[in-house]
């Protein structure tokens, strides 16, 4: 599975964080970075959030 985030749409509310903390964290920017999952990509408010299974 790969997961990547587009920045440019990224709200920054760490919902995806929250949700699932081993795979996204808050960048010093303030937006979230990417690292592997469906319940945050389908809660995302940028909907920036790509899932490649």
């Amino acid at each position: 599975m790969k997961v990547w985030i587009e920045q440019e749409y990224c709200t920054g509310d760490g919902l995806c964080e929250e949700l699932c903390p081993a795979v996204f964290e808050m960048g010093d920017d303030g937006l979230a970075h990417e690292s592997d999952v469906l319940d945050a990509q389908a809660q995302c408010a940028g909907e920036c959030i790509y899932v490649k299974l």
